[in-house]
């Protein structure tokens, strides 16, 4: 298989040798304490490295107003939004960003208008529909609101939120059974919601059934009191706990942008150094673990995957990583089993298809079965890479002249594979003979 060109990461016991070595190159910004009154400082060091080194990618100023944001500096982050925007424009997460900082700062003319550029680049956008809904209601645009509300539900039917705010609007117009019906519906997605059984009480009170109206409101003190009870049963996080907190996320956010910019030293030793932080994070071993993957350091990158799935043993992200490492390490049996369990997990998952595959070829078992496989892959992905893996597993099943016409298609979509040229003339001499 060729090897796989690096992506972007940003958009989710080893440990002990790769922080020597961050501690023997660590940067000066590094050494400062990070405390509630200086984190904002510290990340913004570290998030201007990566502008200074790359003052025309957008990512970097993404990573800046997520930085501002997690300082309440709105304002801030919105102008580093808009930067990063006015370099790479239809990126709908940040344009929807916006639209909520300009909804946080009350510029609701302009979270109304943000909210329908990001709906213009993602129509199914969560949540963008009744955020809109909510921006135009402020301005006293009803009847829009009601359709911003509808339209969201279209898409997320099972929002439960949207459809108090929808059976508010009916309520309001004296659409009272449909009001019952979305604050029905909201009780229905979301046991836990206290909001529709006090609506329901506004309705049948309107209604004139006052008992109705009196048990309905029961229910919501009942279910605001557990509310409650649950939110502050919740530990909460001390100051200096949010500071490290908001460290871990931009190192992890900027060993991302280091590792795009292909300074993989860099971004490891910001995954390290979140790591160092919160040995617990997921996100910082697994883009580590993908980062070691793709230098081809199984040594390092192995014992990653195994920790990430004593955290998380049912993820198919992590189980996935470790299949693909044993079956690069000939590993058959135990990587087998690991795609087998992201299968049962994830049936169409297209990459463990063709890895698993591609192990039964290599491991010289279920011929039929690694065929049917990647006949359901091309039928999804239909990549240069994936007729080559088809034109084997035809060739292992003894159908050569499919082999053949498989491999032709993957030539097709990669005429300059050499390497796709030469099995294709091999294939073709074995026809002749």
């Amino acid at each position: 298989m060729t090897p796989r060109e690096k992506k972007p990461l940003l958009r989710h016991g080893c440990a002990g040798i790769g922080l020597i070595i961050l501690l023997n190159a660590m940067p000066a910004v590094w050494a400062q304490e990070i405390t509630p009154d200086t984190i904002l400082d510290y990340s913004l060091q570290l998030v201007q490295e990566t502008i200074q080194h790359q003052p025309n990618a957008p990512e970097p100023y993404f990573a800046l107003g997520y930085v501002y944001y997690r300082a309440s500096r709105f304002e801030d982050a919105l102008a580093a939004f808009l930067k990063g925007l006015s370099i790479k424009p239809h990126q709908p997460d940040i344009v929807q960003m916006v639209a909520f900082l300009y909804a946080r700062l009350n510029q609701d003319e302009k979270a109304v208008e943000w909210y329908q550029k990001t709906l213009a680049l993602e129509p199914d956008a969560p949540s963008a529909n009744e955020r809109l809904g909510i921006a135009l209601q402020k301005l006293n645009r009803m009847e829009e609101a009601v359709q911003a509300f509808e339209k969201e539900l279209q898409f997320h039917p099972d929002n439960a939120s949207t459809h108090v705010y929808l059976a508010e609007r009916y309520l309001a117009a004296n659409r009272l059974d449909d009001a019952i019906r979305h604050a029905e519906a909201a009780s229905k997605y979301d046991e836990r919601y206290p909001e529709p059984y006090y609506l329901l009480s506004r309705v049948y009170l309107k209604q004139g059934k006052q008992d109705q109206a009196n048990e309905m409101l029961q229910i919501f003190q009942q279910k605001k009191d557990a509310e409650r009870a649950y939110f502050d049963s919740l530990p909460q996080p001390t100051d200096q706990e949010s500071a490290l907190h908001a460290a871990v996320l931009t190192h992890t956010d900027v060993g991302s942008l280091w590792y795009q910019f292909r300074k993989d030293a860099k971004a490891i030793s910001h995954f390290l150094k979140a790591l160092s932080l919160d040995p617990k994070n997921e996100k910082a071993r697994y883009l580590l673990a993908q980062v070691y993957t793709n230098r081809h350091e199984a040594e390092k990158a192995v014992p990653l995957f195994r920790e990430l799935l004593a955290m998380n043993p049912n993820d198919s992200r992590y189980l996935l990583g470790l299949g693909l490492l044993l079956a690069d390490q000939k590993r058959w049996s135990e990587a087998q089993g690991y795609l087998e369990k992201v299968l049962s997990l994830t049936p169409h998952d297209t990459a463990a298809q063709v890895a698993l595959a591609r192990v039964l070829i290599n491991n010289g078992q279920d011929f039929s079965r690694a065929l049917q496989l990647m006949e359901r892959v091309i039928q999804a992905e239909n990549s240069a890479e994936n007729y080559d893996w088809l034109s084997y597993a035809y060739y292992v099943n003894g159908r050569v002249q499919e082999s053949i016409e498989a491999m032709r298609m993957a030539l097709t979509l990669d005429p300059s594979n050499r390497n796709y040229q030469i099995r294709y003339e091999k294939l073709l001499s074995k026809l002749n003979q």
